[in-house]
């Protein structure tokens, strides 16, 4: 039987391996150091977080619209009770109001990603049940705003949101100066959401 090496280390051996140089921690594919787990790979937990933080920043405002603080945001904003075209659940998306008609109470808002907002889609199967304004529950319509009236609307926004409107211009690839509204409002459709 084959007896296990006792020999102690000698100084000389010691030495060698307080200076042999360490391996290099492994990177993580963005190049930073992992630092737990396998291989000091980051748990999935840290992984997640940013993720998980801006999706919650992102729907921090429906919940405060459904707690009826809604009156925190002013009349910048409001937010639609929809169903789901596929799901059949209820949703609470807010939105930004690009323009409030006083004389006949509605809100328009723009689908910042064009037809294919999830939102949208939604309403055009199932119109919007409720809108949350302020900290009240209103039942509304809604309408598909035309693209003539659209472009009135989103001028007007420009004038008073020059900044605001500039960002909306970059999504479809032009700028303030330049943009042709009309075919600007061909991608990106308008929607009033007003007293029943």
């Amino acid at each position: 039987m084959a007896c296990a090496d006792t020999t102690p280390p000698t100084p000389h051996s010691i030495a060698d391996e307080r200076h042999t140089p360490k391996s290099s921690p492994p990177l993580s594919r963005d190049g930073g150091e992992r630092l737990f787990g396998p291989g000091r790979l980051r748990p999935a937990m840290f992984k997640r977080r940013p993720g998980e933080l801006r999706k919650w920043f992102l729907g921090a405002p429906k919940y405060l619209f459904q707690a009826r603080l809604g009156f925190l945001f002013g009349k910048r904003f409001i937010c639609i009770v929809h169903e789901g075209r596929n799901t059949g659940k209820t949703y609470l998306t807010p939105l930004e109001v690009v323009y409030r008609d006083k004389e006949t109470g509605e809100y328009f808002v723009i689908s910042a990603r064009g037809a294919r907002a999830d939102w949208y889609r939604n309403i055009q199967k199932y119109p919007v049940s409720a809108v949350y304004i302020g900290s009240r529950k209103r039942g509304m319509r809604q309408r598909m705003v035309p693209v003539d009236e659209a472009v009135v609307v989103i001028k007007d926004y420009q004038r008073r949101h020059p900044k605001a409107a500039a960002a909306l211009a970059q999504l479809i690839g032009s700028s303030v100066d330049s943009t042709d509204w009309s075919a600007a409002m061909e991608q990106l459709p308008m929607v009033a959401f007003g007293p029943r």
